[in-house]
């Protein structure tokens, strides 16, 4: 567990190193990596619904998104959706 914390400490710095050289698609990908690693640290990271959602943005063409809420079962769950094609967000506006 302490190694992935590590590596999203990392990942924290080089996505700010990203946002600063205007890498947005960099930016994007490691959003992806970092959520795979948070999906690793507990269980309760993340469920179906949220999987789907995120799926769903990955298959538009989203490089990476950041989930959101109240955790533990909460009901405040938001996808912020990185490099989606304008075109695709509507249908997952509809899945959420």
């Amino acid at each position: 567990k302490h190694e992935l914390l590590c590596q999203l400490r990392d990942m924290a710095y080089a996505g700010a190193q990203n946002l600063a050289n205007g890498d947005l698609d960099a930016l994007g990908r490691l959003m992806h990596e970092g959520w795979l690693l948070k999906k690793q640290l507990a269980s309760g990271v993340s469920d179906k619904a949220i999987n789907d959602m995120y799926e769903a943005a990955r298959q538009a063409g989203a490089l990476g998104g950041k989930i959101a809420g109240a955790g533990a079962g909460g009901n405040n769950r938001k996808l912020s959706h990185w490099r989606c094609p304008q075109g695709r967000r509507k249908g997952l506006h509809r899945r959420a």
